[in-house]
């Protein structure tokens, strides 16, 4: 639904037309005109009315609703019209009733017809209808005893007379419970429907005093009653172009029947209205005292049905509060994606679990293997639907006192109690087998995992068993991936084993490999590894990420071992054929790392280090900080020793063009920080 529009809010056309309405309305009783004049005037602003409306349906489709009113409108200037064309032709003012009365009788019926729709529009509820029907009662005993009854009494000599004069306030009547009702389901929610409003409740009391007047024999053809009909014209036609007119016919956002302050007070008047009228009739010595007696007592009945209806709405805000309670509670310990538990829940859970003494209890830290690729390749939808289908996958493995949460990102912890490590190895085994099952109809690949098992020992908290977990966990991906490890007193010790020996043997395996390939690459690769841990420091990394970056920055080449050597030793510049085969490079670089466990965290980083900041470099076109930051470095860092290395086919650049190079690139090429780190490495900032 479109936004809600205040006055003035995109209602020029709309306002503007309110007050030159408004204007010409004082006229017709100000000025110095003559007779024919204001007849003239009068009939010019019902056509304006007309045409306002007819704009208003062209412009902005209100619906059929404002089609019924357009009708109505053009009905009710076709009696104007009638009316003035019987005096000029005649000379006298047309008798009562007349043809004219024909046209605003029968534009009564669109006209209730719009109102019919517009309260369907707002979706009533019954509490709506009953509190509009209350008040529709009680303004009908005011019309009853202001406008039918005298009306009926003044005529009785002519039953046309009496009949048209009692047809008009009655028609009002049922106008009068629609305008009630329309403004109780909504009608005043938006600029146009608040002028709608207004214009029919002017017209309503501006016919019971016509019908007075009418009774009294006051009336006159430029009566100031008149002024009525004119609001009623201007304020249809503005509402008509007000651009909210397009949610007139739209159910509201809210909906409505609230017992509020107002509406407690309307209806409160409304259950006075009885007693004054008896007040009223005996002052005045009236003596239908049937109609009275009727309507008070249909207006009790409404009430009885009112206060049943209020406990039903006490019950339904209550059973509505319930439920968001429940849904507010479901939101703090479910994980919205998956809807396993979350990490609150988790603890919560393995508090209890602890403290139940129960025997062992153990933890499964679960971590998928590749998952950042398939968000790479395929997307974060399809990654989230690879976790979707891992949480189910987690839920048919466990028994029904086991819990499985997601942890984070692609991470989950299954708490098993009562559980030792033969059962904690079982569940696993069928936790994969869920995963092979689960994949079998999928497009997405079938989901890997690397599993670290810790099992509870008197004097452990929460953190403890998680983190003895995470420990287990780390052990099986530093180890191969796609293993289980099991936490125990040694498992420190082997991960300080693996990062002490395994990362550097194989990294200098592999610089050896690429030397012996490439002659270029001994000191272009020390200068870059130089630069590179030097801005990674400046940046305020940590140091496990300034050592990684430095054996990045060493293997930021290591793809050119797949390359032809006829390219890759060539001592001109490539071809356009020869340069597609060398930008394979660091893809070719990120599937070596990857079959090297210990290196594979490297593998990102040596990918995406052609990517350029604003998503015109290779090999996937990445920008910003979808970039990883170690390839942003490696990129600036490898771009500057290239400039100012000597080659066959170019002599080197000095630093101060190297360094105007990189300034041109900041923002397009490179990372506009990574390049001022850079410069203060370089003491050109």
């Amino acid at each position: 639904m479109p936004k809600q529009i205040r006055v003035g809010a995109g209602n020029g056309a709309a306002v503007a037309y309110l007050a030159i309405g408004s204007v010409l309305s004082g006229a017709y009783f100000v000025l110095p005109a003559g007779p024919d004049l204001q007849h003239v005037l009068y009939q010019a602003i019902g056509v304006s009315a007309a045409a306002a409306i007819w704009i208003g349906n062209a412009r902005y489709r209100p619906g059929p609703a404002w089609t019924a009113m357009l009708l109505g409108i053009l009905l009710w200037v076709s009696g104007d019209a009638f009316w003035n064309a019987y005096r000029w032709v005649t000379g006298r003012e047309a008798p009562f009733p007349s043809g004219a009365d024909v046209f605003y009788l029968v534009a009564y019926l669109p006209l209730l017809l719009a109102i019919v729709l517009l309260v369907r529009g707002g979706r009533p509820r019954t509490s709506d209808l009953v509190d509009a029907s209350i008040v529709g009662l009680a303004a009908g005993l005011v019309v009853w005893f202001a406008a039918i009854a005298p009306s009926a009494a003044a005529h009785q000599s002519s039953g046309l007379a009496t009949a048209v004069t009692v047809i008009y306030p009655t028609i009002d009547y049922l106008l009068l419970i629609g305008v009630v009702q329309l403004a109780f389901v909504g009608g005043l929610r938006n600029t146009a429907l608040r002028w709608v409003t207004a214009a029919f409740a002017t017209v309503l009391v501006t016919d019971i005093i016509y019908a007075r007047m009418r009774v009294d024999a006051s009336f006159t053809a430029a009566s100031y009653v008149n002024i009525g009909y004119f609001a009623f014209y201007v304020l249809l036609g503005a509402a008509a172009l007000s651009p909210s007119v397009r949610e007139a016919a739209a159910a509201p956002k809210t909906r409505y029947g609230r017992l509020t302050l107002p509406r407690l007070a309307l209806l409160t008047a409304a259950l006075l209205s009885t007693p004054a009228t008896i007040g009223f009739n005996a002052a005045t010595r009236a003596s239908d005292l049937r109609a009275l007696a009727l309507i008070g007592a249909l207006i009790a009945l409404l009430v009885l049905l009112r206060l049943s209806l209020l406990f039903v709405e006490r019950d339904d805000l209550d059973t509505q509060r319930r439920t968001a309670q429940l849904a507010l509670t479901q939101m703090a310990y479910q994980d919205g994606l998956t809807l396993l538990a979350n990490r609150r829940a988790l603890y919560e859970a393995m508090g209890e679990a602890i403290a139940s003494d129960e025997g062992t209890t153990a933890l499964l830290f679960i971590d998928l293997d590749g998952f950042k690729r398939v968000n790479d390749e395929q997307g974060h939808l399809a990654g989230d639907t690879l976790l979707r289908q891992v949480a189910a996958a987690l839920r048919s493995a466990l028994r029904p006192y086991d819990s499985a949460s997601r942890y984070g990102g692609d991470e989950f912890v299954l708490l098993l109690p009562g559980t030792d490590e033969i059962a904690a190895r079982a569940v696993v085994e069928r936790v994969r087998e869920g995963l092979r099952q689960g994949s079998a109809n999928s497009t997405l690949p079938t989901p890997r995992c690397s599993v670290g098992i810790a099992a509870w020992t008197a004097g452990m908290d929460a953190d403890d068993l998680l983190a003895q977990a995470d420990r287990g966990l780390l052990l099986a991906k530093r180890t191969g991936k796609g293993r289980v490890a099991v936490a125990a007193l040694d498992t420190d010790d082997e991960l300080d084993k693996l990062t002490a020996a395994d990362g550097p043997v194989a990294v200098q395996a592999l610089i050896a490999a690429i030397e012996t390939r490439d002659h270029y690459f001994q000191g272009h690769s020390d200068e870059v590894v130089r630069l590179a841990t030097s801005v990674a420091m400046i940046m305020g990394q940590p140091a496990d990420f300034v050592e990684r970056m430095g054996h990045a920055a060493m293997l930021h080449d290591v793809g050119k071992l797949a390359i032809p050597n006829e390219i890759l030793a060539k001592d001109g510049a490539l071809d356009q054929d020869e340069w597609s085969v060398m930008a394979q490079h660091p893809v070719l670089g990120e599937q070596i790392l990857r079959r090297l466990p210990q290196l594979a965290a490297l593998a990102p980083i040596v990918r995406h280090e052609h990517e350029h900041f604003d998503g015109s470099g290779y090999p996937d076109g990445l920008t910003g900080a979808l970039i990883p930051l170690g390839s942003r470095i490696i990129l600036a860092c490898d771009a500057y020793a290239a400039m100012t290395t000597p080659r066959p086919y170019r002599s080197a650049r000095s630093q101060a063009e190297a360094v105007a190079e990189l300034r041109a690139g900041a923002g397009t090429q490179f990372d506009p920080d990574v390049v001022d780190a850079l410069l203060d490495v370089l003491g050109a900032a």
